[in-house]
């Protein structure tokens, strides 16, 4: 809730992003603090400090978090407040999005 940016990655193994931490480099642009680790649900939350002071969450979930038959209500709560996608090949988050707004 506190954080800057949040980001939500669909991975079919979460528990990657828990276990090793090499992605942080590769996902930030500058220097990043790793300040916390939670679950929430099946969203495993990574939560970074950049030197520059914003925070960035990383949420890691399963494909089926954004399943639109039916919207999970935790999920719906996420895309209501606002959800933009940055890379979507096979259009999950734009049909997650549309069946939202649809509601």
């Amino acid at each position: 809730m506190d954080s800057d940016v949040d980001i939500v990655v669909l991975a079919t193994d979460t528990e990657v992003f828990v276990r090793d931490e090499g992605w942080i480099a590769d996902a930030t642009p500058d220097q990043a603090v790793l300040v916390k680790t939670a679950e929430w649900g099946v969203l495993v939350e990574r939560r970074l400090l950049l030197a520059s002071g914003i925070e960035l969450e990383f949420g890691f979930v399963a494909p089926s978090w954004a399943s639109t038959a039916p919207i999970d209500p935790g999920t719906l709560r996420v895309v209501a407040n606002g959800c933009r996608p940055i890379h979507d090949p096979n259009g999950r988050i734009a049909a997650l999005i549309k069946a939202a707004e649809d509601l």
